[in-house]
C-alpha cells in the first residue's frame, strides 16, 4: 500500500502511513514557507512585502524540529542586492544625461553646422586647371603635382588633411609644419635655375630633408622633422613637385598678380 499523504513528497511520512514504525517517527524532514528574503525592503523599499509572525501549533501526525522566521541562507538576498545597484547606477546615468541634455544637444547642433559650412566651402577642392597655369605646365602634369603632395606632403603641410576630408583646409595652409603659401618657397629656396647643370635648392631640400641645427636653402635653419625623400620618389617626381610648391597657387584658385613691368 502506498501512502498518500501530501507530506510525502517532502521526504518524511505522517503516523497514517502504513510503514511507520511503532514510536511514530518515520524520518526527519523540513518545510519552509518563503514569502521573501529581501532585507533592503525593511529600508524603505516601495516592494510591498508583509512581515507576519507565524503562529502554530505542531500537530501530532508529525514531528517539527522548529518554526523560523526571517533571515534565509538562499542567495536571493545577494542577487537583489546586484539588481538593486545595476538599477541605481542606470538612474545615475540618466539623471547626468538629463542634466547635460542641453550642453549636449548644443554641441551636436555646432558639429552638424561645421560640416554643413566645410561642404559649402569645400576648402580641400583644387582647380587642375589653375595650377596647371601656375606651373606652366599640362594638366596631366598638375595633376600627377597634386597627387605627389597629397600623397606625400599634405599631412604635414595641409591643416587638417589628417582628419578627414570634411576638415580639410586649404592646400599648403600649414598644418604640423610651415605654410606653403604667399610665396614661401621663392623666399625659402629662390626660385628654379636656369640650366639642368645648377643646383636646385628645393629639390636638395626635398630629397635629402632637414638635419638638426644645420642650415638650409637661403635662410633655413633645420629641426631634423623634414624627411628625406630622395629613396621613395622618382627624381622627376620631386622635380615636379617642387615646380608646383613654386607656382605658388597650390589649389588653383589664388591666381598669383603678375608683378609690375611684366
Amino acid at each position: 500500500m502506498v501512502c498518500q499523504c501530501p507530506v510525502r513528497r517532502w521526504g518524511w511520512r505522517c503516523r497514517a502511513c502504513p510503514d511507520v514504525p511503532p514510536d511514530g517517527v518515520a524520518g526527519d524532514g523540513v518545510a519552509t514557507v518563503r514569502t521573501a528574503s529581501y532585507q533592503a525592503v525593511e529600508a524603505g523599499n516601495d516592494a510591498p512585502v508583509a512581515k507576519t509572525a507565524v503562529q502554530a501549533d505542531k500537530p501530532d501526525h508529525t514531528r517539527f524540529g522548529e518554526i523560523k522566521t526571517g533571515k534565509s541562507d538562499r542567495p536571493d538576498l545577494q542577487t537583489a542586492t546586484t539588481m538593486v545597484g545595476g538599477l541605481e547606477t542606470v538612474n545615475i546615468n540618466l539623471g547626468v544625461t538629463v542634466e547635460n541634455i542641453e550642453r549636449i544637444h548644443e554641441q551636436q547642433v555646432a558639429g552638424l553646422q561645421y560640416l554643413l559650412d566645410a561642404q559649402q566651402e569645400a576648402a580641400w577642392e583644387i582647380d587642375i586647371g589653375g595650377v596647371a597655369e601656375a606651373m606652366q605646365a599640362s594638366e596631366d602634369d598638375a595633376q600627377r603635382a597634386v597627387a605627389l603632395f597629397n600623397g606625400n606632403c599634405a599631412r604635414c603641410h595641409t591643416a587638417g588633411f589628417s582628419a578627414g576630408v570634411p576638415y580639410t583646409l586649404e592646400a599648403g595652409s600649414g598644418g604640423f609644419r610651415p605654410a606653403l603659401w604667399d610665396g614661401r618657397p621663392l623666399v625659402q629656396f629662390g626660385d628654379m635655375p636656369e640650366g639642368e647643370d645648377q643646383p636646385d635648392l628645393l629639390v636638395d631640400f626635398i630629397t635629402s630633408g632637414s638635419e638638426a641645427e644645420t642650415p638650409y636653402g637661403l635662410n633655413g635653419f633645420g629641426s631634423g622633422r623634414m624627411p628625406a625623400f630622395g629613396e621613395i620618389l622618382d627624381p622627376a617626381d620631386i622635380k615636379l613637385l617642387a615646380r608646383y610648391l613654386r607656382g605658388g597657387n597650390l589649389n588653383g584658385m589664388n591666381p598669383t598678380e603678375p608683378e609690375p613691368g611684366s
